[in-house]
């Protein structure tokens, strides 16, 4: 099956400076769709994309993206399991390691970028 975009939400601060962790990537991504801003697809792949300026623990240091899986309970009571990935963009990072994503891009699995 072919992959389709269905909608995005900015939800995210515009203050420089923001500082996040996998928690509170999570709130945002469960508040949004709790709150319907979002649609709910078990089967979907949820984008997180963050501007290199917010601090984020890890960013261009330990990893470059990264994906997880949100395991929520829905109104009925049934589990879903909600796929994302985290990406940044390195080239508005403010700690000046832009440059770092390159050295991970042959240290991948599968030796694929």
């Amino acid at each position: 099956p072919a992959l389709k975009f269905v909608k995005s939400y900015n939800a995210l601060p515009s203050a420089k400076g923001s500082k996040f962790d996998q928690k509170s990537i999570m709130l945002v991504l469960l508040e949004a769709i709790n709150a319907n801003k979002l649609p709910m697809d078990p089967n979907g792949i949820y984008a997180i994309i963050f501007r290199g300026d917010f601090q984020f623990p890890g960013f261009l240091v330990e990893w470059c993206g990264y994906h997880s899986t949100l395991v929520m309970n829905t109104p009925t009571g049934a589990t879903i399991k909600i796929n994302f990935f985290v990406v940044g963009d390195p080239e508005t990072a403010s700690n000046g390691l832009g440059f770092a994503c390159a050295e991970y891009m042959n240290n991948t699995a599968n030796g694929s970028v």
